[in-house]
């Protein structure tokens, strides 16, 4: 039995020797394939953030302009893309980063290291630190083994091919352009989901959002760079039903940092220019968006001689 068990133990120590080699191996494919996030040829300003930028802004109509948010990214990982950004010597001088309220909500942490996370962990590795992984695994230990394995087989493929995941492209693939239009109760379920913990209590705030927007801001103005932040449209029902406490953060937020914002102010925007849930424009919405965007990013011209 002794022997038996000594033999399994030395099989499992193996295995475990085996996997971390892997692991470490697509780690270091994927920090190699963050060399081709290029912006390209020209570009001097960026949109970066979360799905209320990436699904509202085409960046590719807007001359100088390039926008690699992604859905469900949260400020830490928009805080990691930044880092590599502005050190890989590219001709930046203004980010406008996604700034939505509900992105100060604590709901938004399961999109940083809850359990939700694992479904996107993959596009960051690599920028991601070890601490970065090891806080992963404290507040999911649970799925742990999914988040692991998740890793792997996104990481590999994704080191394999030198694909960059940090950046993406505004509905490039036009089957996955949205049409969906407004409806009252989705958005209902949605205010409920973001602002609300359970019946009338309200959420508290998100440390975790907080901390790396403050990083973020600090990062921007050390590289001397312009900073405007963006809050997209929302639907005026989603709007009117966002509790005091985070409009006022929201607020709070952008008159102690001195940040300008783009409200896009006086759009006029229907039932058939949102998705359902009143949070976020659809394609058709975009596109009046984005125009709104650009004229703007063209009565605003940058104002540094030089950038990195």
């Amino acid at each position: 039995m002794k022997r038996f068990l000594r033999r399994l133990a030395a099989f499992v120590g193996v295995v475990i020797v085996a996997c971390a080699a892997l692991f470490a191996a697509v780690i270091a494919l994927n920090r190699q394939a963050v060399g081709s996030c290029r912006l390209g040829d020209g570009v001097d300003s960026v949109v970066i953030g979360d799905s209320h930028t990436a699904w509202a802004i085409d960046g590719g109509a807007v001359p100088g302009l390039r926008n690699v948010s992604l859905n469900a990214e949260g400020y830490k990982y928009t805080y990691r893309k930044l880092q590599h950004l502005l050190s890989s010597k590219q001709h930046v001088r203004r980010i406008y980063l996604a700034f939505s309220y509900a992105n100060l909500s604590a709901y938004y942490d399961e999109y940083v290291t809850g359990a939700t996370f694992r479904m996107f962990a993959d596009r960051y590795l690599g920028v991601f630190s070890t601490a970065d992984l090891l806080e992963l695994l404290r507040n999911s230990p649970t799925t742990a083994p999914d988040l692991f394995q998740r890793l792997l087989r996104g990481g590999l493929s994704t080191g394999l091919r030198q694909r960059c995941t940090l950046y993406a492209d505004f509905f490039s693939d036009p089957s996955s352009r949205k049409f969906e239009t407004f409806r009252f109760d989705i958005m209902k379920k949605r205010i409920d989901e973001q602002y609300y913990a359970d019946d009338d209590v309200l959420q508290g705030q998100s440390a975790q959002n907080l901390y790396y927007l403050e990083k973020i801001i600090h990062l921007v103005r050390e590289h001397d760079l312009e900073l405007v932040m963006l809050n997209t449209p929302l639907h005026p029902e989603y709007k009117k039903r966002i509790p005091a406490r985070f409009l006022e953060l929201h607020a709070s937020v952008l008159e102690r940092h001195g940040v300008p914002s783009f409200e896009f102010d006086g759009l006029q925007l229907g039932d058939a220019e949102f998705l359902p849930d009143g949070d976020h424009v659809n394609y058709p919405g975009a596109l009046i968006a984005t125009r709104q965007f650009a004229e703007y990013h063209r009565a605003h011209p940058l104002t540094q001689e030089s950038g990195l």
